[in-house]
């Protein structure tokens, strides 16, 4: 989709580089060499013009007539990368880094999905609550926004820091995403990780609660590492969708928990494959997943509402209400039954 906005052909990577390189995920920039020793700046965007350009990409501006306009170089999902400072947005130029990714509904009707902003932001919000580790998400501008984890105040003074998704650190290229296992992503934080344990109890976490969520398609690009002062750590979770809720789209697990790879699949060998290939106890992995089950259905009751009052732009962006209530009990119809499969099924003999 990008090549095709900026006449590119899809394998040529230095020219997409050198059109999307100026902010990518984690520390790199790739600027053009000029003479221009201005140093990095941001400047104001009206929302009005933002929220033109999320919901038609063709009402956007090329790179040369909007030169702070940076399109997000990963993924395959639409995204712009902004500043936002008191609420409002800000376009990134000379390498100024931004700080937020904003990501519009997916658009076309693809597969019947839909809201798919909205879903992202209540998969995020529900992570804070069940206390994972998730960055801050909002509604802004009509669209789904998420604050950068790789970015970090030095006094005033905003830096990049690297990281390093699991697809990256095995070397694969993006269309290899679907061929990692957890054997691989347990591989890697064992590899890359000082307490390589605390954090495969992690990854432990956030594939009970995806399977909670209905978001089938959690592959290797949507857990890296990240590179601090404190040394490299797990990145906080990301990319997490109720895939569940569309039903023309596969109910498949990318990543296999054992020998399941559906919902109606885990049993106790899954779980008990799961805790060899993870190192970990299988009694706390059990005892873990009920706890994440009963927090993420009690967390469910007041979301809803949690998210419209701290969201209010929500009332107006998303109409009639009713769509967006209908909306939001058919992921929670979905979470709880997840919930309900999942318990059962840790509770299940050999």
């Amino acid at each position: 989709m990008l090549c095709r906005r900026l006449a590119l052909p899809p394998n040529d990577d230095f020219g997409l580089l050198r059109a999307l390189g100026h902010d990518c995920a984690g520390a790199v920039a790739f600027e053009e060499p000029s003479a221009d020793q201005a140093g990095p700046a941001y400047t104001p965007l009206p929302e009005a013009e933002l929220r033109r350009w999320l919901k038609d990409p063709l009402w956007r501006p090329t790179p040369q007539e909007a030169p702070g306009l940076r399109r997000a170089l990963s993924g395959a999902q639409d995204k712009l990368i902004l500043h936002v400072a008191e609420g409002e947005p800000y376009l990134c130029e000379r390498g100024a880094p931004s700080t937020v990714i904003v990501k519009p509904d997916i658009v076309g009707g693809f597969n019947g999905v839909e809201l798919s902003a909205l879903n992202e932001l209540f998969c995020m919000q529900l992570a804070g609550a069940v206390e994972l580790r998730a960055p801050r998400s909002f509604w802004f501008a009509g669209a789904y926004a998420v604050e950068r984890f790789d970015r970090v105040f030095q006094g005033s003074r905003l830096r990049r820091l690297q990281q390093e998704d699991f697809a990256q650190l095995l070397g694969l290229p993006p269309t290899a995403k679907y061929d990692i296992t957890w054997r691989d992503c347990f591989a890697v934080v064992q590899q890359q990780l000082n307490d390589a344990e605390a954090a495969r109890r992690e990854l432990v976490e956030r594939m009970l609660f995806n399977l909670l969520i209905g978001n089938a398609d959690a592959h290797g690009k949507n857990f890296a590492v990240l590179y601090t002062d404190q040394g490299a750590q797990l990145a906080p979770a990301y990319d997490l969708l109720c895939t569940q809720a569309y039903p023309a789209l596969s109910e498949a697990f990318v990543m296999k928990v054992g020998p399941a790879r559906r919902q109606d699949e885990l049993t106790a060998l899954a779980w008990q494959e799961l805790a060899k290939q993870a190192r970990l106890p299988l009694e706390w992995i059990k005892q873990r997943g009920a706890e994440l089950s009963s927090a993420v259905q009690l967390a469910l009751r007041d979301l809803p509402s949690h998210i419209c009052a701290e969201n209010p732009g929500l009332l107006v962006d998303i109409s009639p209400a009713r769509r967006r209530d209908d909306f939001f009990r058919k992921l929670i119809d979905v979470m709880v039954g997840n919930c309900k499969r999942v318990a059962r099924s840790l509770l299940a003999r050999a």
